[in-house]
């Protein structure tokens, strides 16, 4: 689904091309021999085809607001008591839909780690760890200077810089006024559009 919405938006890009923290996820819990109980979209647990779920014994907690709900909630905290892990796919505070902002998933796994006492296992955003996975499938090559563009200056900025990236702010999407602000150390660079970044990248 995503490689197709990149490819509908006009990118070439290969199906190797796409590393997210969905695949991060599958692949620690694949590692770590774990039975997730999944708290997905439809359209995410799709990946995890094949992947056992019996008997779980960790919470795999993604963006999936119709799955946010009382009695799936309660499922995942019942077995965080006995024993289970908690992983995070990405720890979003929030996102933009047509209708304004909307909480992401961090809010609901705040809540189970404040339930629980308990501390999550961030896979993707704003996991430092997650973007050296991502630039090292990119290259071993250290000279090379890695950029991330991105809407959040939280998950996106700040975590990217933490890993050595240069922050592309874009002032699209969910970023609002003076985001920019907001972390201890400020942005490579803010600016109005997707096409705006590309080329400050490429004549950097």
């Amino acid at each position: 689904m995503l490689l197709n919405h990149l490819r509908s938006l006009g990118f070439h890009i290969e199906d190797s091309e796409v590393f997210t923290s969905l695949l991060a996820a599958k692949q620690y819990i694949l590692n770590q021999s774990l039975r997730p109980y999944l708290v997905l979209d439809d359209e995410a647990i799709e990946d995890f085809d094949g992947v056992p779920t019996d008997h779980p014994n960790c919470v795999l907690l993604a963006l999936a607001p119709k799955k946010f709900n009382f009695e799936n909630m309660n499922y995942a905290f019942q077995l965080l008591q006995s024993g289970a892990q908690l992983i995070a796919v990405h720890k979003g505070r929030y996102y933009k839909t047509e209708e304004g902002l909307a909480l992401g998933p961090g809010p609901f796994v705040t809540a189970l780690e404040y339930a629980c006492n308990i501390q999550a296992h961030v896979i993707g955003k704003p996991n430092e760890t997650f973007f050296e996975l991502v630039k090292n499938d990119i290259s071993s090559n250290k000279r090379i200077e890695y950029f991330m563009i991105g809407d959040d200056i939280y998950d996106d900025i700040d975590g990217s810089q933490k890993a050595g990236c240069k922050g592309i702010l874009v002032k699209t999407g969910k970023y609002r006024c003076d985001d920019e602000k907001k972390i201890q150390q400020p942005p490579y660079a803010v600016v109005d559009s997707i096409h705006q970044a590309i080329d400050l990248i490429i004549n950097s």
